[in-house]
C-alpha cells in the first residue's frame, strides 16, 4: 500500500486492525486498494497469525490461490471477491475451523468440488462462489447437508452443474439466500419444501421443465420468501397459485418461461406487496387483473411478449409508485390510457406492439401529464394524430423535461412535425419511422438536441432541401442517422473538408432520396472515423473515389452504394476486413474486379455475408475468400468464363444469382455441394455446356434452381428428387433430352415447372409411387419440345393449386424464395391477361366439372423468364393444349426486391434499484432498419 509508512506503527495504517490488548494484528481491510499481482506462497501475510478478517476484494490480484489462505486456525473472514485469482481451489484442503465467511465470487478459478471430501467447516455461515469457471457437478443436497449451519449459498453463473437427489427429505432448513442461476439445474428441487427461513431464491437461466410445486407457496415459512427468480427456464402450466399465498413477496420475475392460461384474479392482490413483476415473455391469455386493494408499493409491472388483449385497467392508476410499465408485444386495443399520465413517478411506458388505435389524449384532469416519463415506446400500433392539430403528433409529447426515448414508429401518424416546439433538453433517442409525417425541416428554427444520439425519420414523407452538413452539425453527439426513404433534396453542395468531426456516428442511412451532386467517399469515411453502416443507395449522390491506394475507415461493417453513379471499384475496400455487406448494384462499374477483393470481410468475426454486383459492366472476378457468404448476386453483367471454383468452397450459400453473363463451359460436379446450403440458385441465360450435375448429400433448404437460356444437354438428374422443398425448376432454353421427368410430381412444394424449348419427347407419364403428383403446382411449361400423345387426366384431377387460385384470387399471385418476391404479368397473343376487363369464356368439361382458366403466378429469383400455360377442358372430353399457348409472348417478371432486415440493437436501461434488492428497469428494444 502507498500510504504504509515502515517507520511508524502498522497499527496505524490505513485498513489495519489491531488488537487493543495484545496489538496483533487482527484485521485487514485492504477492500479496492489498487492492489495487483500475486499473493506469494511466503507472503508474510502467512506470520499474522491472530489474523480473523482478511477483505482483498475490488484489486487485481491474479495466479493461484496460496493453500495457507485455507488452514490459518483463528481466520474467520476471507472475501477475495473481484480479482483475477484463476486454478483450482484446494477445497478437500481446507482447515480453517473458525471460518464463517468465504467469498470467492467473480475471479476466474476452476476445477471441481468432491462433496464427499468436503471439509466439515460447521461453523461456515456464508459461501460465495458465483462467476467464476467451475467444473464438474455439484449434488446440491449433499452440500447443504455437509454445511450445517449455511445460511448463504451463492453458486450462480459459477460454472458448476449443480443436481439434486429430490428425495423428499428436509437438508439444512436455516438457508436464507439461496443463488443457483445459470447452475443447470434441471428440476425444482424437493428440498426446498424445508426452507421455512428462506427470503431469497434465484433458480433463473436454468432447465428446470414442469409446473412449480404445489407446495412453493410454504417456502419461506411465517415470514415468507421476498425474492424469487424464476426466469428463463422451461416451466410450463398456469400461473403457479401457490405464489399468491406468498405475502410477503417482494420482487417476483417468471419471465421467458412457458407459463400459459389466464392470469388470475389473485394476481391483484399480491401486488399489495410487491415491488417488482416480471410475467414477460410467457403465453398468458386473457385480460390483465384488476389491482385490488393497496400497490402503493408497486414500482415496476412487466407483462410484455403474451398474449394478453382487453384494454388496460384503470385501477393501476391507484399504484402511485409505479416507475416501469411495459405491455409490449401483446394483442391489448382500446384507446390510449391517458390516465397514466397522473402517476406521478412513472419513468417507462412500454406499449409497443399491441392493437391499439385512436388519438394519444393525455388525462384531462393533469396540467402536467407524465412529469418524470423517460422511456415512451408507442410503436407498431393503430396511433394517430391529434384531431384539433390536422393529424400530427401532439405537441405535449415534446414537452416533457425528463424524457429521453420516444418511439411513435410504426404507427400512423401524419403532417408536419413541430420540431420548432421541441422542449426535450434531455432526448437521446427519437424514431418516427414508418408513419406519414411529411412537410419541411426547418434548421433554423430546429431544437438544439444536443443528447440526442438516434434520429430515425425513415420511411415517411418529407420533403424539401435539407442542408444536412448544418443538421449534423447541431447533432453533436449523434450515433445514429437514418433518413431513408424520404424526399429530401439537398440545399447547397456538401462540403466535406468542413463537414463535422462527427466522432460517435456509427450509422448514416440517406438511401432513396432526391438528393444530388458528387460525394467522394474516401473523404467522406476518413471524417466519419467510427462509422460502421452506410447506406447511399438510390438518393441521387454521385459517389466519387481518388482510388488512392489508402486505407481509410477500415472498421465498416455495412456499405450500401446501389445506383450510386459509381464507375470504379474502390481501392479503399481493400483495408475492410470486418466488412459484413457490400452492395454495389446499379453502378458504372467497367472491366475485372481487383484481384485483392476475395479477401475483403476475412479478419470479422462475422465475415462478408452478403455482396451484390449486379448490373454493372464487370468482366472478370477474382478469386473468393468469402467463406462465410450467405447472398451473391453477380446478374446482369459481362462476366466470361468458367464456373468461379471459389464459389463451391462457400459452404453457407443461402441464394446465388450469376444469371444474364457470358459464363461458359461445364457446371463443374462440386456445384452439387453448394446445393446443401443454398435456397436458391439462379445461373440462367449464360453459355453453360455439358449436363446438369448431380445434387449430392441434402439439398432439403433448395426452393429454386434456374439453368434456363443455356446449353445443356442430357437427362435431368434424379437425383433432384431429394430437394423436398423445391419451389420453382426452370430448365427452359437448353437441348435437355429423355423422356418427362414424372418423378418431380412426388415433389410437395413444386409451383412452376418450366421445361420450354428443349428436345424432350415421349409421352408424359405421371409417377407411379404418387396418388397425387404436383400437389402445389401453379405453372407448368412444357412447350417447344417433342411430347405426342395425350396430358394424363390424373393431373387434371390433382392440379388443386391451380384450380384454388383461380377460385380464391383473381390477382396474379407473389412466391418468394429467400429474400426476394417476384410476380408475373402474363401476356398471350400480345393482350396483358391481367389488364382483360372480363372474364375469359371458358367451356366446362362435362365429366370433371372442372372450369380451367389461365393460372399467374410470379416465382423465381433474379431475371427469370418462363411462359405461364392456361388449360381448357374441352367439351371433346379429351384433355388438349390450349392452342394460344403456342403464340404466347414471352413473360415480363418483374422483380419486387423485399426490404432487408437489419437487426439495431439498442440498448438503455431505467436503474430503479434499491437497497438489497435487484435493480431492474427498462432494457433497450431491438429494433429493424429496413433497407
Amino acid at each position: 500500500m502507498m500510504s504504509w509508512n515502515t517507520s511508524t506503527d502498522c497499527c496505524k495504517w490505513d485498513g489495519v486492525i489491531c488488537d487493543n490488548s495484545t496489538g496483533d494484528v487482527i484485521k485487514l481491510d485492504l477492500w479496492c486498494g489498487m492492489l495487483q499481482g500475486t499473493i506469494h506462497p511466503l507472503s508474510s501475510l502467512f506470520n499474522l497469525t491472530h489474523l480473523t478478517h482478511l477483505y482483498l476484494s475490488g484489486n487485481k490480484l491474479n495466479g493461484t490461490l496460496p493453500s495457507w489462505l485455507f488452514t490459518s486456525p483463528s481466520l474467520q473472514y476471507l472475501n477475495l471477491r473481484g480479482n483475477m485469482f484463476s486454478g483450482n481451489v484446494p477445497f478437500e484442503s481446507f482447515t480453517s475451523p473458525s471460518l464463517t465467511y468465504l467469498s470467492l465470487s467473480n475471479n476466474q478459478l476452476g476445477g471441481q468440488i468432491d462433496v464427499q471430501t468436503f471439509p466439515q467447516l460447521t461453523n461456515l455461515t456464508r459461501l460465495y462462489l458465483s462467476d467464476n469457471n467451475f467444473s464438474g457437478e455439484l449434488e446440491l443436497d449433499s452440500l447443504l447437508s455437509t454445511l450445517t449451519n449455511l445460511e448463504w449459498l451463492i453458486l450462480s453463473y459459477s460454472g458448476f452443474s449443480v443436481t439434486t437427489k429430490n428425495a423428499n427429505h428436509y437438508v439444512n432448513p436455516g438457508v436464507r439466500y439461496l443463488g443457483l442461476a445459470s447452475c443447470k439445474l434441471k428440476v425444482f428441487p424437493n428440498s426446498f419444501r424445508a426452507m421455512k427461513q428462506l427470503q431469497y431464491l434465484d433458480i433463473s437461466n436454468n432447465e428446470i421443465h414442469g409446473q412449480i410445486p404445489h407446495w412453493a407457496g410454504e417456502i419461506g415459512g411465517t415470514y415468507g420468501l421476498g425474492y424469487l427468480y424464476l426466469q428463463s427456464n422451461f416451466i410450463e402450466g398456469p400461473f403457479p397459485p401457490s405464489i399468491c399465498n406468498m405475502s410477503s413477496l417482494y420482487y417476483l420475475d417468471m419471465s421467458n418461461n412457458s407459463f400459459g392460461g389466464l392470469i388470475p384474479q389473485c394476481f391483484g392482490n399480491i401486488s399489495s406487496s410487491l415491488r417488482m413483476i416480471d410475467m414477460g415473455n410467457n403465453s398468458f391469455q386473457g385480460t390483465i387483473p384488476n389491482v385490488y386493494w393497496d400497490c402503493g408499493s408497486l414500482e415496476g409491472l412487466i407483462l410484455k411478449g403474451n398474449q394478453l388483449e382487453g384494454e388496460l385497467p384503470s385501477s393501476l392508476s391507484k399504484c402511485q409508485w409505479l416507475k416501469v410499465v411495459d405491455f409490449g408485444n401483446n394483442h391489448l386495443n382500446g384507446t390510449f390510457p391517458g390516465w397514466l399520465g397522473a402517476l406521478p413517478n412513472l419513468q417507462a411506458l412500454v406499449l409497443k406492439s399491441n392493437n391499439f388505435h385512436g388519438h394519444i389524449q393525455p388525462s384531462s384532469t393533469v396540467d402536467s401529464p407524465f412529469p418524470s416519463l423517460r422511456v415512451l415506446d408507442l410503436s407498431r400500433n393503430g396511433f394517430e394524430g391529434n384531431n384539433n392539430l390536422n393529424g400530427t403528433l401532439p405537441s405535449w409529447l415534446f414537452s416533457s423535461p425528463s424524457l429521453e426515448v420516444l418511439f411513435l414508429d410504426n404507427n400512423m401518424f401524419s403532417g408536419n412535425v413541430p420540431f420548432d416546439s421541441f422542449a426535450l433538453p434531455s432526448l437521446k433517442y427519437l424514431v418516427l419511422s414508418n408513419n406519414q409525417l411529411g412537410g419541411q425541416i426547418d434548421l433554423q428554427t430546429f431544437p438544439q438536441l444536443t443528447n440526442l444520439t438516434i434520429l430515425d425519420l425513415s420511411y415517411n414523407n418529407f420533403s424539401g432541401e435539407l442542408e444536412l452538413d448544418t443538421l449534423l452539425s447541431t447533432l453533436t453527439n449523434l450515433r445514429y442517422l437514418d433518413l431513408s426513404y424520404n424526399g429530401f433534396s439537398l440545399g447547397g453542395q456538401i462540403d466535406l473538408q468542413t463537414f463535422p468531426q462527427l466522432t460517435n456516428l456509427t450509422i448514416l442511412d440517406l438511401s432513396y432520396n432526391n438528393f444530388s451532386g458528387e460525394l467522394e467517399l474516401d473523404t467522406l469515411l476518413s471524417t466519419l472515423t467510427n462509422l460502421r453502416y452506410l447506406d447511399l443507395s438510390y438518393n441521387g449522390f454521385s459517389v466519387t473515389t481518388k482510388n488512392a491506394n489508402h486505407y481509410v475507415n477500415p472498421g465498416v461493417r455495412y456499405l450500401g452504394l446501389a445506383s450510386c453513379k459509381l464507375k470504379v471499384f474502390p481501392n479503399s475496400f481493400r483495408a475492410m476486413k470486418q466488412l459484413r455487406y457490400l452492395d454495389l448494384s446499379s453502378n458504372e462499374i467497367h472491366g475485372q474486379i481487383p484481384h485483392w477483393a476475395g479477401e475483403i470481410g476475412i479478419r470479422g468475426t462475422y465475415g462478408l455475408r452478403y455482396v451484390n454486383l449486379s448490373h454493372n459492366f464487370i468482366t472478370g472476378l477474382p478469386q473468393f475468400q468469402w467463406y462465410r457468404l450467405e447472398e451473391l448476386y453477380l446478374q446482369s453483367n459481362l462476366i466470361e468464363g468458367p464456373f468461379p471454383p471459389s464459389i463451391c468452397n462457400m459452404s453457407y450459400l443461402v441464394s446465388l444469382d450469376m444469371s444474364n453473363n457470358s459464363f461458359g463451359g461445364l457446371i463443374p460436379q462440386c456445384f452439387g455441394n453448394i446445393s446443401s446450403s443454398c435456397r436458391m440458385i439462379d445461373m440462367g441465360n449464360n453459355s453453360f455446356q455439358g449436363t446438369i450435375p448431380n445434387v449430392y448429400g441434402d439439398c432439403g433448404s433448395l426452393e429454386g434452381l434456374v439453368l434456363n437460356g443455356n446449353q445443356l444437354r442430357g437427362e435431368v438428374p434424379i437425383s433432384l428428387s431429394k430437394c423436398q422443398s423445391l419451389k420453382v425448376v426452370d430448365f427452359g432454353k437448353n437441348h435437355l433430352n429423355g423422356t418427362f421427368p414424372g418423378w418431380l410430381g412426388d415433389l410437395p412444394n413444386l409451383q412452376a415447372l418450366v421445361l420450354k424449348s428443349n428436345n424432350f419427347h415421349g409421352h408424359i407419364q405421371p409417377s407411379a409411387t404418387v396418388d397425387s403428383p404436383f400437389p402445389s403446382l401453379l405453372v407448368l411449361d412444357l412447350s417447344h419440345n417433342g411430347f405426342e400423345g395425350q396430358l394424363p387426366a390424373k393431373y387434371f384431377q390433382n392440379f388443386n393449386s391451380m384450380k384454388n387460385v383461380v377460385k380464391n384470387n383473381t390477382t396474379p399471385k407473389y412466391l418468394s424464395i429467400g429474400t426476394e418476391y417476384y410476380s408475373f404479368a402474363v401476356a398471350v397473343k400480345g393482350v396483358d391477361l391481367h389488364e382483360l376487363s372480363h372474364e375469359p369464356q371458358l367451356e366446362r368439361d362435362e365429366e370433371s366439372g372442372f372450369t380451367w382458366e389461365v393460372v399467374m403466378l410470379g416465382y423465381g429469383c433474379g431475371t427469370l423468364v418462363g411462359l405461364v400455360m392456361g388449360y381448357l377442358m374441352l367439351s371433346t372430353r379429351r384433355v388438349k393444349w390450349f392452342n394460344a399457348i403456342a403464340d404466347a409472348a414471352e413473360s415480363l417478371v418483374l422483380k419486387k426486391r423485399k426490404r432487408r432486415h437489419i437487426m439495431m440493437q439498442v440498448e438503455f436501461r431505467v436503474g430503479l434499484s434499491d437497497e438489497g434488492g435487484k435493480p431492474f428497469g427498462y432494457w433497450g428494444r431491438s429494433g429493424t432498419g429496413e433497407h
